[in-house]
């Protein structure tokens, strides 16, 4: 009942009325996109945070006690990568400029839109701040994997999983592969069917805008 009786509004409104009626519109669909896209933002930079600083002891200790030292050279790499996306995350967080409400409501748009830029800037090259970090040392400590009774390890369980042969090894180098090269497609699919869009709407609204004055 609403949706009819905003329609009629519309078709009864003059040219000028229908201009500020679609701008109102477009203005309310921008807020809506914007909050849930930032919501989403922040759940994924404190899932990642919280992930990074609970893997760094694990791997530490994990790079303490085991033997074989190939892998305990990928597992530092690891560690060394979980730090550097800290670091990452933190930079791109503090380098996002503020939506301060005293600002104009442009300003306040060309704010939000060079933050998407960065955003997009930032899912863009994962590849090299994330995936390459992720999968080298990945590689390095499955390839280091030997036999644990040449070190003196020795337990029914550890010796169940160890030593792995070369084709087991290079399966889950092939899964691995895998699993990161949906990583880049999905965050290049979130470029393409959300960022940029949300880019184009602010756009849209700020030149609708500098129509009106």
């Amino acid at each position: 009942m609403l949706e009819q009786e905003l329609k009629e509004i519309w078709r009864n409104s003059s040219q000028e009325e229908k201009i500020k009626f679609d701008l109102s519109r477009l203005i309310i669909d921008l807020n809506d996109k914007t909050s849930s896209i930032e919501k989403n933002i922040r759940r994924r930079d404190n899932t990642d945070f919280v992930t990074a600083i609970l893997s760094v002891p694990i791997f530490g200790y994990i790079a303490y006690v085991i033997p074989f030292p190939i892998t305990k050279v990928g597992i530092i790499l690891a560690m060394i990568g979980f730090i550097w996306g800290i670091i990452k995350r933190r930079n791109h967080k503090k380098n996002k400029l503020p939506i301060q409400l005293n600002l104009t409501f442009r300003e306040q748009l060309k704010n939000q839109r060079i933050n998407m830029l960065k955003e997009v800037r930032l899912l863009d090259t994962v590849l090299y701040w994330f995936i390459i970090p992720s999968f080298i040392p990945y590689a390095i400590s499955i390839i280091g994997l030997g036999d644990p009774t040449e070190y003196g390890w020795s337990n029914t369980m550890l010796n169940q999983l160890l030593p792995i042969s070369l084709s087991y090894k290079m399966a889950n180098l092939i899964f691995a592969v895998a699993i990161f090269a949906a990583i880049l497609w999905t965050n290049k699919r979130i470029i393409r069917k959300t960022l940029k869009p949300l880019i184009k709407d602010i756009d849209k609204v700020m030149h609708q805008l500098e129509q009106e004055n």
